[in-house]
């Protein structure tokens, strides 16, 4: 019994022994692994990185004995560059093109101004100068006056015996429109003197006067007229004749008074 006894003593002690060594080894495994930790790489890891990870270790279990997350580390905003400013790439100023010299535009040709239109009196192609000369050569004063429609001359002589009176118009200084002659006798009247007057009137050289036969008609008619109201009329070249009077005042129109 006292060599079973101390058979089983013995037997306890080695495995306390070896139970023993087996806890020291494990705590100098223990040492070193918290010394000098692997990587996953097998490389060894820094200490601090090896108590970093055995505090979130521990924070994971914390947690998972909890049951509540906590917060994890947000990080902080970084500074973001101020935007720089971005050149424009510089556009092609494109050069100027040669523009073409102006060629010369033609001027404008001087368009031909119509000619005037020649004015016609009533008494065609008759001019005042002519009246006028006419009949300045038989003695008659003439003057000139402007009207608001045209102009009139007056032509008078005066005698013992008879007035001789003209009044001619025109529009233009150069037309006649219209002559009025008249003779007016002083004591007995003569058809012989009104007939040579106004028969020269009636001898005014317009275009297509018939100038022989106005003044045959004037002494041929003249004598035949009997007194207020009795008007003779005919037409010469176109151009309209009136003759009427009294033997003291007689009267020759040629023309038309416009």
């Amino acid at each position: 019994m006292k060599a079973l006894k101390q058979r089983w003593q013995s037997g306890c002690m080695g495995k306390v022994t070896i139970i023993g060594g087996v806890v020291v080894l494990c705590l100098v495994c223990s040492l070193l692994s918290a010394l000098f930790p692997s990587s996953k790489d097998g490389k060894a890891t820094p200490v601090a990185e090896s108590s970093a990870g055995g505090q979130k270790a521990a924070a994971t279990v914390a947690v998972a004995a909890t049951g509540t997350t906590g917060p994890t580390n947000t990080p902080g905003p970084t500074n973001t560059p101020a935007p720089t400013d971005t050149p424009e790439p510089p556009t092609a100023t494109p050069l100027p093109t040669d523009t073409p010299a102006p060629t010369n535009t033609p001027r404008p040709t001087d368009t031909p101004e119509p000619e005037p239109t020649k004015a016609t009196g009533y008494l065609p192609g008759l001019q005042p100068a002519d009246v006028k000369v006419n009949l300045e050569n038989r003695g008659l004063d003439c003057s000139v006056d402007k009207g608001e429609s045209g102009y009139v001359w007056t032509c008078d002589k005066r005698t013992d015996l008879a007035s001789l009176h003209v009044e001619f118009y025109s529009r233009t200084l150069s037309t006649v429109d219209y002559v009025n002659a008249a003779v007016t006798q002083f004591g007995e009247p003569s058809n012989d003197v009104a007939a040579d007057f106004l028969g020269f009137v009636a001898t005014m050289p317009y275009d297509g006067a018939k100038q022989d036969a106005a003044r045959a008609w004037v002494v041929k008619t003249l004598p035949t007229l009997k007194g207020q109201g009795d008007v003779r009329e005919t037409k010469f070249g176109g151009v309209p004749f009136e003759l009427f009077g009294i033997p003291t005042a007689r009267f020759l129109k040629m023309g038309t008074m416009p």
